[in-house]
């Protein structure tokens, strides 16, 4: 077996010492290395963080969307309740109409009852009035307090 040449012609003692240098050395290097990775592993641990922040702010935005969506859906139905009871009740007016233009034909039983089904078809519309405005009310109210929670505001 031969002795490699970097140790010829070296005692023991400068042998150990070299090898001690060249350990600190590379002691420092992985060091180094393993202070990057730390650094990194900081960095990603962070946008992690960060991450999953964002992901409970985007379901929050989103249940606030549905919930939302589905109060507009039922704005629109009391919207088409309201527009049906509208027209139902200016289809009556025209017809009372025609009969208080053609009053020989129509008699006061019939006018009467014509008065009382417009009076309570614009009875139904302003109570579907009330309550749409009511809706309108309670979903502006949800909506500004979404936007405080969203944004972080107190309310004022």
């Amino acid at each position: 077996m031969k002795v490699p040449s970097e140790i010829q012609a070296k005692s023991v003692g400068e042998v150990v010492i070299s090898w001690n240098t060249e350990l600190l050395e590379r002691t420092d290097i992985f060091k180094g290395r393993v202070n990057g990775l730390a650094l990194w592993d900081r960095h990603i641990l962070n946008c992690r963080l960060n991450l999953l922040k964002l992901q409970v702010e985007l379901g929050k935005a989103s249940s606030s969307q549905d919930r939302l969506e589905r109060q507009l859906d039922i704005l629109q139905t009391q919207q088409i309740e309201i527009m049906e009871s509208i027209t139902a009740l200016e289809s009556e007016v025209q017809r009372l109409k025609r009969m208080t233009s053609a009053s020989s034909y129509a008699t006061n039983g019939e006018l009467f009852n014509a008065q009382e089904l417009v009076f309570s078809l614009a009875e139904a519309a302003s109570a579907r009035l009330g309550r749409l405005g009511d809706i309108i009310a309670c979903t502006i109210v949800g909506a500004k307090g979404n936007e405080q929670v969203y944004l972080n505001v107190s309310p004022e």
